[in-house]
C-alpha cells in the first residue's frame, strides 16, 4: 500500500485533528477571542453593560483618556466590549475576517496589521474629533467626550489588507462591500467606531495593496462585467441607505437624520426604482446608463445649490441625508462616467444580416429551433 492510498482511505482529519490544524493556521486569532472571553468573564461584561463599571474610565480608549494621560487605554480598550450584544457580535466578525486574513497572510503579518490598525484608528480619531471639537461641529462636540472599547476596527483592518490577496472578481467585491459598509455607516450614522473603520480603510486598503497583492494591481474593475457589477452595487448602496436611514435614524456627521427618512412608501419607492436601474446597469443597458449618470448629476448639482444658498444666505436648506446622498452619487457618476464603455447594449437587440434581419435574437432562436428542432440543452439556452 502506497502512501497516497493509505491518505485516501484514513479520510478527513478527526475534529482533533481539524482543531489542530485551526489551532497552527490560526494561533493570533484564537488567542485573542480566548483572552477577550476570559476578560469579559473576569469584568463581568459578558452579561452586563461594561461603562456602568467604576473602572470603565480607566481602560477606556477615546478623546477624553488622551486627555487625562491614559496612555495605554488604546491597548487596553480593545480587549473588551461595550455590551454582552456587542462581546458576541464583534467576537463572530473578528473570527471571521481576521482568522480568514490569517489564513492567507500568515500569524505575524496579520498580527501587525490588526495592531497598527487599531491604534491608527483610535489615535487618528480621538485626536480628530479633539481638535474639531468646539468648532460649532455638533458631531465633533458629542464625539470628543465618548469613551468607547471594542475591537472591531482591527478586523476591518484585516479586511482591507487581505482583500489585495485575492483574484478578480472577487477582490473587487470584497473591497466593494467593504468601503459601502463604512461609507453607510460613517455617512448616516457617525459613531466613534465609524470614524475609526473608515480611517483603518483608508490606510489599510492601500497599504495592503502595496504589500500583499502579487497577481494582479490596482483598484479599478479589470472587465466590463466587473465595471456593470460595481455600478450595480454602487446602486443597491444608495438604496439600502434610504432604507438605513427610514429604520436607524440618528445623529451623523453632518446633522439629524430622523426628520428626512421620509415615508415608508417613499422609501420602498425609491428602492424600487433604483432596483429596477441597478439591474439594467448590470446588463450593461444603455439606457439605464442615461438615467442614472443624469439623475445622479442632477442631484448633486442640486445639492450643491441648496449648500450655497443656506452658506450665502444662512438658512438651513438641507440636511443629512441630502448631502450624505449627494456624496454617494457623486461617486456612482464618477464610476459611471469612468466605466462609460461598458454600457453600450441598447435596450432592444436585433439581428442586421439574413433571412431574420430585424428579428431580435431570442425570437429568432426559438424560431430556428421551432423550425429545425434541438435538443433539451438547445431549448435551455432561450
Amino acid at each position: 500500500m502506497d502512501d497516497n492510498t493509505a491518505a485516501t482511505e484514513q479520510g478527513p482529519p478527526s475534529g482533533i485533528a481539524a482543531v489542530g490544524i485551526v489551532l497552527r493556521r490560526v494561533p493570533f486569532t484564537v488567542g485573542f477571542l480566548v483572552v477577550v472571553t476570559l476578560l469579559g468573564i473576569a469584568g463581568g461584561g459578558l452579561w452586563r453593560r461594561l461603562d456602568t463599571r467604576s473602572w470603565f474610565a480607566d481602560i477606556a480608549y477615546g478623546w477624553p483618556a488622551l486627555q487625562e494621560g491614559r496612555w495605554w487605554t488604546p491597548l487596553s480598550g480593545w480587549f473588551f466590549g461595550l455590551t454582552p450584544a456587542q462581546y458576541v457580535t464583534m467576537a463572530i466578525l473578528f473570527a471571521a475576517a481576521v482568522g480568514w486574513a490569517e489564513w492567507r497572510l500568515g500569524t505575524v503579518r496579520t498580527a501587525v496589521v490588526c495592531l497598527s490598525g487599531q491604534l491608527i484608528g483610535i489615535l487618528v480619531a480621538s485626536v480628530t474629533v479633539g481638535l474639531l471639537a468646539h468648532t460649532h461641529l455638533g458631531w465633533a462636540d458629542r464625539l470628543a467626550d465618548v469613551r468607547d472599547v471594542g475591537f472591531t476596527t482591527a478586523a476591518i483592518a484585516a479586511l482591507a489588507a487581505v482583500s489585495a490577496t485575492l483574484r478578480s472578481p472577487w477582490r473587487l467585491r470584497v473591497r466593494a462591500a467593504l468601503v459601502a459598509y463604512v461609507a453607510i455607516a460613517f455617512l448616516f450614522e457617525s459613531t466613534f467606531a465609524d470614524l475609526m473603520h473608515v480611517i483603518a480603510v483608508a490606510v489599510w486598503l492601500p497599504l495592503g495593496e502595496k504589500l500583499f497583492s502579487r497577481t494582479e494591481h490596482g483598484f479599478w474593475p479589470r472587465t466590463r462585467r466587473e465595471v456593470r457589477m460595481l455600478a450595480f452595487t454602487g446602486l443597491l448602496v444608495i438604496a439600502a441607505a434610504s432604507v438605513a436611514v427610514y429604520f436607524f435614524p440618528g445623529e451623523s456627521l453632518l446633522g439629524a437624520t430622523e426628520d428626512e427618512r421620509g415615508s415608508l412608501w417613499s422609501t420602498l419607492i425609491t428602492v424600487a426604482v433604483i432596483a429596477v436601474v441597478a439591474d439594467q446597469l448590470r446588463k450593461g443597458k444603455r439606457w439605464a446608463w442615461w438615467v442614472a449618470i443624469g439623475y445622479g448629476t442632477l442631484h448633486v448639482v442640486l445639492t450643491l445649490v441648496l449648500l450655497g444658498v443656506a452658506i450665502g444666505a444662512e438658512v438651513e436648506t438641507t440636511g443629512a441625508v441630502t448631502v450624505g446622498t449627494a456624496l454617494l452619487w457623486a461617486g456612482e457618476v464618477a464610476l459611471l462616467y469612468g466605466g462609460r464603455g461598458a454600457f453600450r447594449v441598447p435596450a432592444r437587440r436585433k439581428i442586421t444580416e439574413g433571412t431574420l434581419a430585424g428579428v431580435e435574437p431570442g425570437e429568432a432562436v426559438r424560431t430556428l429551433l421551432t423550425r429545425y428542432g434541438g435538443s433539451t440543452m438547445s431549448w435551455m439556452t432561450t
